[in-house]
C-alpha cells in the first residue's frame, strides 16, 4: 500500500496485534495501538475470535527447549502480550500446565503491546517495560511436557483467558 505503514494496516484489518519486545520505536507503537483499538473495538479479524476478548494473550508457547529440558528450564516459556486498550495488571491471574500446577502472577502493570516472557526456572524478575519484561517460576523440573501439554491463562476469579495447545517440538497451535 503506496504511502501507508503496512503493519497499520495490518493491524487496523483485525490481521494482527501489536507485540513489542523492547527496545522499540514509541511513534510507530503509537500509529499501531491506534489502528489495533479500531480493530478491536470494529470485532474486525481475531477481536470478533474468544481468544482476544480478554486483556491478555498467550504469544508464544516453548515447552521443549532444545537438550535436557530440566538443565535448560529457562528455555522453557511462555510469552504473554497484553491486548487491552488501556494499561492492565496481570496480579492474581495464573499459568497454568495440563498437571494442574500453576504460576500465579505478581503485580505487573503492562501497557497495551508490551510482552512479558515467563521462564520456568530460577532469575531476578525484570519488570521495566524499556526492556523485555521477565518473571521467573522458579522451578526445578521442567513446567511442561514435551507432547500435548498446554499454557492456559486463567484470570484472578479463574476464568479462562487464553490457552495455547504444544503438540511436539517446534509445533504450537
Amino acid at each position: 500500500i503506496k504511502g501507508k505503514s503496512f503493519a497499520v494496516e495490518l493491524t487496523r484489518a483485525g490481521l494482527a496485534h501489536l507485540f513489542i519486545i523492547p527496545p522499540f520505536d514509541a511513534d510507530k507503537t503509537a500509529a499501531i495501538l491506534a489502528a489495533q483499538k479500531e480493530a478491536r473495538e470494529a470485532n474486525r479479524g481475531i477481536w470478533a475470535t474468544a481468544r482476544y476478548q480478554g486483556l491478555f494473550h498467550i504469544t508464544s508457547f516453548h515447552a521443549d527447549p532444545w537438550g535436557n529440558d530440566n538443565m535448560n528450564l529457562n528455555g522453557e516459556a511462555v510469552r504473554i502480550a497484553c491486548v487491552g486498550v488501556e494499561p492492565a495488571d496481570l496480579k492474581g491471574y495464573k499459568l497454568h500446565n495440563k498437571r494442574g500446577e500453576y504460576y500465579e502472577f505478581p503485580e505487573l502493570m503492562m501497557e497495551p503491546g508490551h510482552t512479558v516472557l515467563v521462564h520456568s526456572g530460577h532469575g531476578t524478575n525484570k519488570l521495566n517495560p524499556k526492556k523485555q519484561m521477565r518473571l521467573y517460576w522458579g522451578r526445578v523440573a521442567s513446567a511442561w511436557t514435551n507432547k500435548r501439554d498446554a499454557a492456559t491463562l486463567r484470570d484472578a476469579d479463574g476464568g479462562l483467558v487464553d490457552e495455547s495447545l504444544h503438540s511436539g517440538r517446534g509445533r504450537t497451535k
